[in-house]
């Protein structure tokens, strides 16, 4: 404590994005007829909003892919009153 501070026994986390970092990706140009792109977009507001941490949704080569992750298969999008899986 003496040598370091108290500022040394904080976790050192990266920051979290920030609406500023959110807005700039979501003003790139995409096409979007891309299907991929499109649910790449709705998923990082969902991550977003949610307040995901990033083990949750990006996984290391070597874990395994559990029930504990982010999928797309329970979300359900509502799109001009039509739902799509």
């Amino acid at each position: 404590m003496r040598e370091h501070g108290p500022d040394a026994l904080l976790p050192q986390r990266k920051e979290p994005m920030t609406r500023e970092i959110l807005s700039a990706l979501l003003a790139l140009p995409f096409d979007p007829s891309d299907t991929l792109a499109v649910m790449f977009r709705a998923m990082m507001c969902v991550c977003f909003q949610a307040g995901f941490h990033k083990s949750k949704v990006c996984i290391p080569d070597d874990a395994s892919f559990g029930r504990d992750r982010l999928r797309r298969s329970p979300l359900r999008w509502s799109i001009c009153g039509n739902y799509h899986a």
